[in-house]
């Protein structure tokens, strides 16, 4: 499941122990599942900038604490991001928010990563089931009426057949093709008395690059991220200080806009990823997730945070949902 943790897990620690198991914990994630990872001693600030555009958080401390802290930011569980809680010796690996949202799988994934058990309680998840949040994580796609999960998920939790109308995916005997149930999850319209609508979302595409410019190698990561997104038809408009990437747009039918690092300078939201030493001298805080979210609009949010191309360019992906 961390795998497709596109927006990046925080990783957070208290004590000197914690330290070293986050780093240990960081490089295991990096090398395994390709996906930003930050690691920071705990500061409320942090939390505060990242929650609402991070997919996972991992507290290394007592769960007590996971769990005080986590409450101070809780929202809504279509909102918040998976969250574990990791003690310092990593005995064990125990998600604490958003268990439909992936935590469970995450706790797993890093459970097979380090050795440590994973203490799963969640209903469907230890059904094997996927609940609705998944779905719609599977297919980068917004839950437009969250108030009706309580009942479509209970009725998976249950073990009543549920359709998904639209919906292309294969999730076993449980699920059926249509709209000829009770419990429906839909994109687009559905007859059924309690139906979950998804939308899936455009996509905004960021890219940062030095002088040397390697078109090839841009395009080689980009389309391969875009694949495993299986976002090939949602990419709408691309970006970029280079005019050479004009080339990779005409490839996916998007449009293109070139900025100047002068338009990126006012650019400001506390979710994006710090910029290096170059660009805050300059006074830009970033490119490549700058121009992303710019695309996107002001209810844009980052569905891939910013990754490296090489040691020459920088990729980051955002939903487009409009001013």
């Amino acid at each position: 499941m961390i795998e497709r943790f596109w927006r990046g897990v925080l990783i957070l620690s208290v004590s000197e122990e914690g330290w070293k198991t986050a780093e240990d914990i960081r490089e295991k994630i990096e090398k395994e599942f390709e996906v930003p990872v930050i690691h920071s001693s705990y500061n409320p600030k942090i939390l505060e900038n990242y929650w609402d555009c991070i997919d996972l958080v991992i507290f290394i401390m007592a769960l007590e604490g996971s769990i005080r802290i986590s409450c101070r930011f809780a929202k809504s569980k279509d909102k918040d991001p998976a969250v574990i809680s990791i003690d310092d010796r990593s005995k064990f690996v125990i998600p604490i928010l958003g268990g439909h949202w992936g935590s469970n799988d995450a706790a797993e994934d890093i459970s097979r990563l380090i050795g440590s058990p994973a203490v799963i309680t969640t209903a469907s998840e230890l059904q094997g089931i996927p609940s609705v949040e998944r779905i719609a994580s599977f297919i980068i796609a917004k839950v437009e009426n969250p108030q009706e999960l309580a009942k479509v998920n209970g009725a998976i939790v249950r073990g009543e057949k549920v359709c998904l109308n639209g919906i292309d995916l294969n999730l076993g005997d449980h699920f059926i093709k249509g709209d000829d149930c009770k419990y429906v999850i839909s994109i687009g319209k559905a007859k059924g008395e309690h139906v979950i609508f998804l939308r899936p979302l455009n996509v905004a595409v960021g890219i940062g690059s030095k002088r040397e410019v390697n078109v090839e190698g841009v395009w080689k990561e980009l389309s391969a991220r875009v694949k495993e997104m299986n976002i090939q038809d949602r990419v709408k408009v691309i970006g970029s200080v280079r005019e050479e990437f004009k080339e990779i747009a005409h490839k996916l039918k998007a449009e293109f806009k070139v900025f100047s690092l002068e338009e990126l300078k006012g650019f400001s939201s506390p979710c994006i990823t710090p910029s290096g030493e170059k660009l805050k001298s300059l006074g830009v805080p970033g490119v490549s997730e700058a121009i992303a979210l710019t695309l996107g609009g002001k209810s844009s949010r980052l569905i891939l945070r910013k990754v490296k191309v090489g040691n020459y360019a920088t990729l980051s992906f955002a939903t487009i949902e409009g001013d």
